[in-house]
């Protein structure tokens, strides 16, 4: 009888629980704030990302395989914060004098945008671990995009949410290029992950919810560092490059073509910490000694 109290006693816990967050949860859906509000959330959430991104990098630095690349992706990543978060700053501003219903075409728009295709090219070559032909294509593609965005600031040409979403969906095909980078490496599984963390980056960004953008941080973070982390080793070995190049296809040492974690590999992924791992191996002698 006492046991059946009990649960049933947890279950009515349980239920009012489940009720005060199902309220929290309507709550969050009603919020309401303002333009400026939005504004700054988005700037603050961008910096914290990139902060956080700055800390994971910390440790990682000294194991990386990869070295220059590991940096030129962090720094790709990094390079782009300040103008995102001036853009932000300066939509925040602007709605003071303009009020919330204005273009976003500005020159901190084309830092922040423009930025992106800046990183989309460095990110290429750090991610095909320097592939010159994937490189060149990377650079005619978002050059040319970044030309578009370019000539309809400078010309006065036509302003309204169509171009800009028309923008946007450039940027998109950036990204899309310098990830298909992971596929000439044999890393399919890791392609499909960042695509999943593209989209629902992009989704959070254009959700009608106020926190829509600033809650977009969340999946960029996790795309940015596996970026990184990608950058700084090779799990596919002789199938880098693939077709691409016409490389071997021979597996890694470890006979992997490459696994993927959510939060990045396996610290014992890096060489220097599995040699220190190896090296605390102890090794039984004949005689049962060590």
């Amino acid at each position: 009888r006492d046991a059946v109290q009990r649960a049933a006693s947890l279950a009515s816990g349980m239920i009012v629980s489940l009720g005060k967050a199902g309220l929290v949860f309507e709550d969050l859906l009603s919020l309401q704030l303002s333009f400026r509000t939005q504004q700054y959330l988005n700037a603050a959430s961008i910096l914290l990302a990139n902060m956080c991104l700055l800390r994971e990098a910390w440790d990682m630095e000294i194991e990386a395989t990869y070295l220059a690349d590991f940096r030129i992706t962090m720094v790709a990543c990094l390079l782009h914060c300040p103008f995102s978060a001036a853009y932000h700053l300066h939509l925040a501003a602007r709605s003071r004098k303009e009020g919330d219903a204005f273009a976003r075409t500005s020159l901190s728009r084309l830092g922040d945008m423009g930025g992106l295709h800046v990183s989309c090219i460095a990110i290429s070559w750090a991610l095909s671990h320097g592939s010159t032909v994937y490189f060149v294509a990377s650079l005619a593609l978002n050059s040319l995009l970044l030309s578009r965005m370019l000539l309809r600031y400078f010309r006065g040409a036509p302003e309204g949410p169509e171009y800009e979403l028309q923008e946007f969906r450039c940027v998109g095909a950036g990204v899309a290029m310098y990830l298909a980078a992971l596929l000439l490496r044999g890393l399919v599984g890791v392609f499909c992950v960042q695509c999943c963390l593209g989209a629902c980056m992009g989704a959070l960004m254009n959700a009608p919810h106020p926190l829509g953008h600033a809650l977009s941080r969340v999946p960029l973070f996790f795309l940015a560092r596996n970026l990184i982390t990608y950058a700084a080793i090779d799990d596919a070995a002789g199938q880098t490059y693939g077709w691409l190049i016409a490389a071997s296809g021979a597996p890694n040492a470890h006979g992997q073509i490459g696994r993927f974690h959510l939060w990045g590999p396996p610290r014992s992924s890096f060489p220097s910490v599995a040699r220190r791992e190896h090296s605390a191996t102890p090794v039984v002698l004949p005689d049962g000694g060590y």
